[in-house]
């Protein structure tokens, strides 16, 4: 599938003058591909630009490989690599005050910070993207707009994050980042989905609401395929079937929760995988295996984990135990699920407060006009 933005970067390393300029076109390329789930051939990339140059890199090329490093691990579900090489990305662009490559170091360090819960890390990072970008540096302004938007979706208000996803949707299309569009839809599918599962762990949701999140998780399924993009392929299923759960479909949920594999997830996600399914499982009448599972999910969590997450995971264990017939473990489970509910939409009040002193601080920023950026990926 055509794709304007990796036919514009492969001409760039074609036409390449020296070994530098050709380096800064591969990383970018190689960044493409991993945001598209192309790990192989995004990887190979990086081993030939560092057989290129051997045991020292160029100092304008070391940043660049090391980000591309750290990309490349973040889509592969590799968590300390990745924050370790964007980590040592960041700081070389600030000691050799490379400002072409700053942003883009800024905005992935901004989408980590958000990823770990360091709220006011990422705050100073998007806020470091915004301030020294030009309006041409679609990358960068389009990965900070889509961690902005997310935060505040996540935070409870799509009307409000709305602004920040169409800024990422304009800065994706100016470029032709058919990358950066599947991950802003994706993030739109899946941050409504998360508020709506969190809503059915403990009451109902409107039917509204359920189609709305549907007809998301659709739109990127359709546009994924149409442009080859592989990037989310277990997390994609699962929410599926969580929304399955959500509408009462069981069967339909069980057996595409049951396909999705643990061990290609985030760590954080696979707690709610097991009560998912443990959920479906006890509205087909398998009230052993229900019971079996949810005691795994509960116990897979961890004290670092999310407090959406444990009051989801809680929450439906709550509705598990009740509905195989263990009402004082059920009660149990109710106690950690409302006081985890409780601390969540207390860090989603804090966050809302924070994102909206970060679009204060964005929008006094002048816009810094200038000729487009050839900065690193």
């Amino acid at each position: 599938m055509y794709c304007r933005l990796l036919d514009d970067l492969e001409t760039q390393a074609r036409n390449a003058t020296d070994r530098v300029h050709w380096a800064r076109a591969a990383c970018k390329i190689s960044v493409h591909r991993a945001r598209q789930g192309q790990h192989d051939e995004a990887q190979s990339l990086i081993l030939r630009i560092r057989e290129t140059f051997g045991v020292e890199l160029h100092h304008e090329i070391a940043p660049w490989v090391m980000l591309a490093e750290g990309v490349g691990h973040y889509f592969q579900i590799r968590v300390k690599p990745s924050w370790e090489r964007m980590r040592r990305a960041y700081a070389l662009a600030v000691a050799l005050r490379t400002e072409a490559f700053l942003p883009a170091c800024a905005a992935w360090m901004g989408l980590i910070a958000l990823e770990n819960s360091r709220y006011d890390e990422m705050s100073r990072f998007l806020v470091e993207a915004f301030e020294h970008a030009h309006v041409q540096d679609h990358h960068a302004l389009g990965r900070a707009s889509l961690t902005l938007a997310d935060t505040i979706h996540m935070a409870g208000s799509y009307p409000l994050a709305r602004r920040w996803y169409e800024s990422a949707r304009r800065h994706a299309t100016a470029e032709g980042d058919q990358a950066l569009l599947s991950a802003m839809l994706f993030n739109v599918a899946i941050c409504r989905a998360a508020n709506i599962l969190i809503a059915d762990a403990f009451g109902e949701v409107s039917a509204s609401e359920l189609l709305r999140a549907n007809m998301e998780v659709g739109s990127f399924r359709t546009y994924d395929f149409a442009v080859g993009a592989v990037s989310f392929e277990e997390s994609t299923p699962l929410v599926r079937g969580q929304l399955f759960l959500v509408g009462r479909k069981y069967a339909e949920a069980s057996d595409m929760l049951d396909k999705v594999r643990a061990d290609m997830l985030p760590k954080r996600e696979v707690p709610l995988l097991l009560a998912s399914r443990a959920w479906s499982y006890a509205n087909l009448g398998r009230l052993s295996d229900a019971m079996e599972l949810i005691g795994v999910a509960v116990a897979s969590l961890t004290a670092t984990d999310d407090e959406d997450n444990q009051a989801y995971v809680f929450g439906r264990a709550r509705q598990t135990a009740n509905l195989c017939g263990h009402p004082d473990l059920a009660s149990a489970y109710g106690e950690h699920a409302d006081a985890h509910l409780q601390a969540h939409q207390a860090t989603q009040q804090s966050t809302m407060s924070l994102a909206m002193a970060i679009v204060e601080k964005i929008d006094s920023i002048p816009k810094k006009e200038g000729p487009a950026i050839a900065g690193p990926p």
